[in-house]
């Protein structure tokens, strides 16, 4: 099954779920409806000809004028994968959260929310991963200003460690 009759069974059974398909030889993907993104994720897990059990991946990208989720999710049973990409907007990042459906995206929601901001609606433990809980901002976005860049630092210092 390729990725036209994914995207075919998909329009299908989740009506307006799928915005476009890329064609993109080396990074095909479907584009889904951020609104209906479980709805797609679970008729992706239930189809029976479908199958895809398992997410191997979540990311979040930073295209300047919206925020993305990348999803990569594998069929173990018919061993095939497919990758989607969901947008948001950027002064309101919030999409549902998939890690009820593939429990594998409970760690990578919560390295998104905390590296781009992105909230993962219904996530049960929504919180910084990798910065500590007083950090501001999301430094993987284009619009960070790290803090410490315009500062006057004294590099010639030697630390014990």
């Amino acid at each position: 099954m390729d990725i036209e009759e994914i995207e075919r069974r998909l329009r299908e059974g989740v009506p307006g779920g799928i915005v476009e398909i890329h064609r993109a030889p080396y990074s095909p993907h479907l584009v889904v409806d951020a609104a209906k993104i479980r709805d797609v994720c679970r008729f992706l897990r239930d189809d029976p000809a479908l199958r895809f059990d398992y997410l191997t991946h979540l990311s979040a990208l930073d295209t300047g004028a919206t925020l993305c989720t990348v999803y990569r999710v594998l069929s173990l049973t018919h061993k095939r994968t497919v990758a989607m990409r969901a947008y948001v907007p950027r002064d309101n990042p919030v999409i549902d959260t998939v890690s009820d459906i593939w429990p594998s995206a409970g760690w990578f929601e919560r390295e998104s929310f905390d590296l781009m901001g992105i909230e993962y609606r219904g996530h049960p433990d929504l919180r910084r991963l990798l910065l500590p809980d007083d950090w501001e901002g999301h430094p993987l976005r284009k619009d960070y200003v790290d803090p410490l860049r315009y500062q006057d630092i004294d590099n010639t210092r030697d630390y014990e460690i």
